[in-house]
């Protein structure tokens, strides 16, 4: 899975705008999507 970022694009006549879009997360290389869990997990954590 590729982390979602942002990435900049060239737009507009000639492609002189710059404009930063944000991508969502990616799967690559074919491995199956990691969905959320049933239930959630529950962590306990210091204060």
């Amino acid at each position: 899975m590729r982390r979602a970022h942002a990435h900049l694009y060239w737009t507009g006549p000639g492609r002189t705008e710059p404009r930063v879009r944000f991508l969502l997360p990616i799967a690559v290389k074919g491995k199956p999507v990691e969905e959320e869990a049933a239930t959630p997990i529950i962590q306990l954590t210091r204060e």
